[in-house]
């Protein structure tokens, strides 16, 4: 079973909350960081799972242009450019 635990890029708290989440269920699930395609939030998902065994980085990019708008505040065609070659 995989567990999204959260979005740690959004900030240090919510860092620390996934990194608290991959140790402490370390062996029960499979804990994953959930982030948006841009290098600095893939770098932070990464970090705050290092070190536990089955954890996973789950890349959200957006395709219609309602998330687009949400999360990377730009047309879709253009969130789904970045999110593909960052």
């Amino acid at each position: 079973m995989v567990f999204a635990a959260g979005f740690p890029a959004v900030c240090g708290e919510e860092f620390e909350a996934v990194r608290r989440v991959a140790r402490e269920a370390e062996g029960a699930v499979s804990v994953a960081a959930v982030c948006r395609g841009a290098r600095r939030d893939l770098e932070q998902a990464v970090a705050s799972v290092r070190g536990s065994r089955h954890a996973r980085v789950m890349v959200v990019v957006p395709a219609s242009e309602a998330m687009a708008q949400v999360m990377d505040h730009r047309p879709a065609p253009e969130a789904l450019e970045a999110g593909s070659t960052s």
